[in-house]
């Protein structure tokens, strides 16, 4: 009997104990406890946010370009401006800083970052400069092909970009698809086909060795040197990995089109040329005899060019622009379009030809908010918010009944989304003494 006794009496100061643990634990303030008092343990799979934010290897390192398990390759954050380069933002971007919201995403290779040029000659720079005051973040880097514009694209959103510019470069992104698909793990649902392996990619040497150079004088005197037979490893079709990589690439062109349905985001699509192609009708003007090599090359790209063309005329809400036109008119012309070695990035110059061609495509989209009186009702619910915007600023007006107290009671606000007033700094919480403001 004594031992039945004593074995109830534990068994229920055991219970009790479970129980007050339970209680302490998921509800600390019944106990006194305070919950921003609490130590948080660290989940040894995840790594501490701020480590990886300011990880000391990435500072520490002289290299701008650093290895990722899922990009393949990134920007070295904080990388100051130097010899061309940078700067890069917190992550890794070659932007002056890293914004909450933006108006306009870039997405693209080195041909987007912008090689040969320091930040402000870069295209999506000198888009900035003319659409001011709306802004331009730059999500490029050189290596980057379809499989890291699709994580990227799906990282811009939050940034709430009015519109999204993606950038392909005919010159390797299937051969850098296939590489990213078929040596990267985390993107093996993408893979055509199971039997093939990344060794099964044409050879493709970089920098390209001297001896498949070309190097082109023209009837003017200008010369330059092209880099045909590199160039066409990405298209050459008789390797089953090129085609892997046309077909990666074009459905990452469908899973882009849906993530912009789904987030009423347009995409302005392009494909910039190699210095190759920019260069074709300058070689038929000039009666130039080029080797098999190039002419192959112009006729693959162009056909990789039309069909991300036709891809996009049937992917909502994607709007291709061509670009090549516009930078072979500018070569037939100009001078300082491209250098004149065998780098086959452009110059300034050809930047700017690029940002002229796609700036009225991307204008269109930007939405501009000025000086005014503003209702922001949030679908799903009653919420309705009001804002006065002024000079640069907006002042919010939290409930009805603050509104009949100042000296909008009476207006007429122009309903919009939140989204365009995000930009202006707040400047005051329900004033009744608002600024006078033009307009509604």
């Amino acid at each position: 009997m004594k031992k039945e006794i004593l074995l109830l009496i534990t068994s229920s100061l055991l219970s009790i104990a479970i129980a007050l643990f339970a209680f302490s634990y998921f509800y600390p303030n019944l106990f006194g406890r305070p919950v921003d008092m609490e130590i948080v343990q660290l989940d040894k799979k995840l790594p501490p946010f701020y480590m990886g934010v300011f990880r000391a290897n990435d500072i520490q390192s002289t290299d701008p370009i650093l290895q990722d398990p899922i990009t393949n390759v990134r920007g070295k954050p904080f990388l100051p401006e130097i010899n061309k380069l940078g700067p890069h933002d917190v992550l890794g971007f070659r932007n002056s800083e890293t914004p909450r919201i933006t108006d306009v995403v870039t997405i693209g290779d080195s041909q987007t970052y912008g090689i040969n040029a320091v930040r402000s000659e870069n295209w999506p720079s000198l888009i900035e400069e003319q659409i001011a005051p709306f802004n331009v973040y730059n999500m490029s880097l050189g290596g980057f092909s379809a499989p890291q514009y699709l994580q990227l694209a799906e990282y811009a959103m939050i940034f709430k970009p009015q519109v999204l510019v993606l950038a392909l470069y005919s010159g390797n992104d299937p051969l850098e698809a296939f590489r990213s698909v078929y040596n990267i793990d985390f993107w093996k649902p993408l893979r055509k086909y199971p039997e093939l392996t990344s060794k099964d990619a044409p050879p493709s040497p970089f920098p390209p060795p001297k001896e498949t150079w070309w190097p082109v004088t023209f009837p003017n005197g200008s010369s330059t040197v092209l880099t045909p037979e590199v160039r066409l490893s990405s298209h050459l079709h008789k390797y089953k990995a090129v085609r892997a990589g046309y077909e990666i690439t074009l459905e990452i062109l469908e899973k882009i089109s849906q993530m912009a349905k789904v987030t009423g985001t347009p995409v302005v699509l392009t494909v910039i040329p190699t210095k190759e192609l920019s260069y074709y009708p300058k070689v038929l003007e000039g009666k130039v005899t080029p080797p098999e090599t190039y002419t192959q090359l112009i006729k693959a790209e162009l056909q990789f060019i039309e069909q991300v063309k036709n891809k996009a005329s049937i992917l909502a809400p994607i709007t291709y622009v061509d670009v090549t036109q516009s930078l072979q008119q500018a070569v037939l012309t100009s001078e300082g379009i491209y250098p004149s070695d065998k780098d086959g990035h452009p110059l300034p110059s050809g930047y700017k030809v690029i940002a002229n061609t796609l700036l009225p495509y991307i204008e269109k989209h930007l939405k501009k908010v000025g000086d005014g009186f503003y209702r922001v009702t949030f679908p799903g619910s009653a919420q309705v918010w009001h804002f006065v915007v002024k000079d640069g600023r907006r002042w919010f007006i939290s409930s009805p009944e603050r509104l009949k107290e100042t000296n909008y009671s009476s207006r007429k606000p122009v309903e919009v989304s939140f989204r365009l007033l995000e930009r202006f700094p707040l400047a005051g919480v329900d004033d009744t003494q608002l600024p006078e403001t033009a307009g509604h």
